[in-house]
């Protein structure tokens, strides 16, 4: 065509503005479809491992959730032992209460005994001491004397 690449004239030089223009076209288009498709690409896989991590997470909540239920049924059940567990206490200070009273009631009839016992043996004491000094007296009554006894009373035996 053109002997010399000198001679290029007008018309061939925007033909060539042209084809240029085009060749970045198809150019700039296909870097815009190839990051296009990286960019889908890449987006495809985010949401692949956000619904993996969404997932993972759901599993997790319902475990502590289960586990929140046990715990919950543990308190309620240690409630219900606490409650009973104080109710055996309350009965049992009312036994204590009454055995205390119990006590106290024996250790006064203990006392009172221990005053009749002290009582009845001094009676007794003196029975024998009065029955001693009679019995001695009357023994020498062939004397007809006056006897005085340890309570100081004088006996006649006739």
């Amino acid at each position: 065509m053109h002997k010399n690449n000198r001679d290029v004239t007008a018309a061939d030089k925007r033909s060539l503005k042209r084809i240029r223009k085009r060749i970045a076209a198809a150019l700039l288009g296909a870097a815009m479809a190839v990051s296009s498709f990286q960019t889908a690409y890449a987006t495809k896989q985010d949401v692949e491992a956000a619904k993996k991590k969404v997932s993972s997470i759901e599993e997790e909540k319902k475990k502590v959730q289960a586990t929140i239920k046990n715990l919950e049924g543990l308190k309620n059940d240690a409630a219900a032992y606490v409650k009973e567990l104080d109710g055996n206490l309350t009965k049992l200070e009312g036994e204590l209460d009454e055995l205390s009273s119990q006590i106290s009631t024996k250790e006064q009839e203990i006392a009172d005994t221990g005053i009749a016992l002290e009582q009845s043996k001094a009676t007794e004491n003196k029975q024998y001491a009065d029955m001693s000094c009679a019995s001695n007296t009357c023994m020498s009554r062939e004397t007809r004397t006056i006897s005085t006894c340890c309570s100081s009373r004088r006996i006649w035996c006739s």
